[in-house]
């Protein structure tokens, strides 16, 4: 996996989610904090990831004993 970065734009610097989910494995596991990112904005980026490719990713919400946000490529 490969953390990718906005380039262009109003948010150039920031954390590329799509990009970045598009260099996962199969069966591999991104953890992210919740603080630069929302549950919302990252399953939404997610769900269209999985509607335009042929990769299909899951994502789970953060919880009390684990407190990352996780994405995992399954497919």
């Amino acid at each position: 996996m490969e953390i990718r970065l906005i380039e262009h734009g109003r948010y150039r610097g920031r954390i590329d989610v799509a990009a970045s989910i598009d260099t996962l494995a199969v069966c591999e596991t991104w953890r992210m904090t919740e603080q630069p990112f929302h549950l919302q904005t990252v399953r939404n980026v997610c769900s269209r990831a999985t509607c335009t490719g042929d990769k299909v990713y899951a994502v789970s919400a953060p919880g009390l004993t684990d407190p990352f946000i996780k994405i995992k490529r399954l497919r």
